[in-house]
């Protein structure tokens, strides 16, 4: 399906945009792209191509990070 094709291409970038953002150490930066990045891993879930759990631990894998990157 075309728009699963454009979700999972638009999730990794997002993803490491927030990893980048992280070892930046800019705090704007970072919840940005936890803010984008977590939008990112709702669509995939509602498009069926990410498992609900499995955002959920990757969302709460990078709010961990952040909250310690922002320290």
């Amino acid at each position: 399906d075309w728009s699963s094709d454009v979700c999972s291409s638009d999730l990794k970038p997002a993803v490491r945009r927030f990893r980048d953002a992280v070892t930046s150490g800019d705090k704007k930066a970072i919840a940005d792209e936890l803010r984008l990045a977590s939008k990112k891993l709702d669509t995939a879930v509602s498009k069926g191509v990410l498992h609900a759990n499995a955002a959920a631990n990757k969302k709460s894998a990078m709010a961990k990070a952040a909250n310690k990157a922002g320290k």
